[in-house]
């Protein structure tokens, strides 16, 4: 009887400490934060753990099949980040710990100015400035506490002082696009003053995201409506397109920022070869004359790769370099052709494959220096199917995961 009164008591003592502490806003608060870092640390886990069942399913039950067959299918193979270890799974933990607490507040911010501009339309200026501000900001703030991710800027000098010598001239700035990091690196690169008046080109299905979403939305950035999210279909609704074009053109004839990605959509093969630029992308620096600046990454997909979680300790490199100083003189050195029946057209497809062969230069010399991490597909080694390169000897993985080339002489 005695013990069942003290089992009753502690239960009861139990039942009033949590009551208690409940009311207590600093336990609460100290509740929401522990279930911010273990929310993501158990999706991490989770997508671990699949990851490592699925190897381990495909290794037993995988029939083995002749060396020949194997290396003809290695040339189509996509770019495999290595496994990860124990330290990179820590790494990539506390990279989105970092990412989502750092980002709540602002999250929370830009959906609270969401509903007032509904109610007060002449805010969203306002709001679009210091929503770009404040995700440049986190960004920066989450970059630069993940240490194990070392990023090498090159030309960014040149580029900011190129920025104060416009005087009203706009800028558009392109990028290779291998990874959901490269949004990231570049919009921390901008000088924070003329982050307020940087406008992107986002995919649709960025605003639909949960977190991104809000942010996007709440930034302003021009939206493009894709008819389909494959790959290789850059169909979009025609009505949707008009109305995009037309904010582009508002962006740069106001003397701001315009950044996008004229790939179209990131590059899950090869990331040291750039995919063809989308010729109607650069309809509007065709159209109004401005500077073009171009930003070559190399490292970005062994940090954060396309079917994954980001945050792999890894050493990016980011090289700026101007393609022009004026989109117009550009154009004058184009070969015209007397016969074309669409002059604008063929400027377009012009501008596009030059800034791909200066792009993908940039990239080559990057790799060439050998110091950011590689990003080679599977298929530039001799394994054999069905097997990842960390499950081969120290001399084959070096030529998957290691420096891109050997250094120079």
């Amino acid at each position: 009887m005695r013990d069942s009164h003290k089992k009753h008591s502690a239960v009861g003592w139990l039942h009033g400490g949590v009551a208690v502490g409940a009311d207590i806003p600093v336990l609460r608060m100290a509740a929401y934060m522990m279930a911010m870092i273990l929310f993501p640390l158990a999706l991490v886990l989770a997508w671990q753990c699949c990851l490592r069942a699925k190897d381990s399913k495909e290794t037993v039950t995988e029939a083995p099949r002749a060396e020949s067959t194997s290396r003809t299918k290695a040339s189509s193979s996509k770019y495999c980040p290595p496994r990860m270890s124990w330290c990179d799974l820590l790494a990539v933990i506390s990279f989105n710990v970092i990412l989502v607490i750092t980002g709540i507040p602002l999250w929370t911010l830009a959906k609270v100015g969401l509903c007032f501009v509904t109610c007060i339309p002449q805010l969203k200026t306002c709001l679009a400035s210091f929503t770009r501000r404040g995700i440049q900001l986190w960004w920066w703030i989450a970059l630069t506490m993940s240490c194990w991710v070392r990023i090498r800027h090159e030309g960014i000098e040149e580029y900011c002082r190129s920025l104060k010598s416009l005087n009203g001239k706009p800028i558009c700035i392109i990028m290779n696009h291998t990874s959901f990091l490269d949004c990231m690196l570049v919009v921390v690169s901008i000088p924070f003053r003329e982050m307020a008046w940087s406008s992107s080109i986002f995919s649709n299905h960025l605003f639909e995201m949960p977190f991104i979403g809000g942010l996007s939305l709440a930034s302003d950035q021009i939206r493009v409506d894709f008819k389909s999210q494959r790959a290789d279909d850059f169909s979009a609704d025609k009505d949707q397109v008009l109305e995009m074009k037309a904010k582009v053109r508002q962006c740069l004839a106001a003397g701001n920022s315009l950044v996008w990605c004229p790939e179209g959509t990131i590059n899950g093969n090869d990331p040291t070869q750039v995919q063809r630029f989308r010729a109607a992308g650069f309809e509007a620096p065709v159209e109004i004359d401005c500077e073009i600046w171009c930003v070559a990454m190399v490292g970005n997909p062994a940090c954060w790769p396309k079917a994954g979680v980001g945050g792999r300790p890894s050493r990016i490199t980011m090289r700026f370099f101007r393609l022009c100083e004026s989109s117009k003189e550009f154009m004058n050195t184009m070969s015209a052709d007397p016969e074309s029946k669409d002059p604008k057209r063929d400027a377009c497809i012009f501008m596009a494959n030059a800034a791909r062969e200066q792009m993908q230069s940039e990239v080559d010399a990057i790799c060439l220096e050998g110091w950011a991490t590689s990003c080679k597909p599977v298929a530039d080694s001799l394994s054999r199917d069905g097997e990842h390169p960390s499950d081969l000897d120290p001399v084959a993985a070096e030529v998957v995961t290691g420096p891109c080339t050997a250094q120079p002489h």
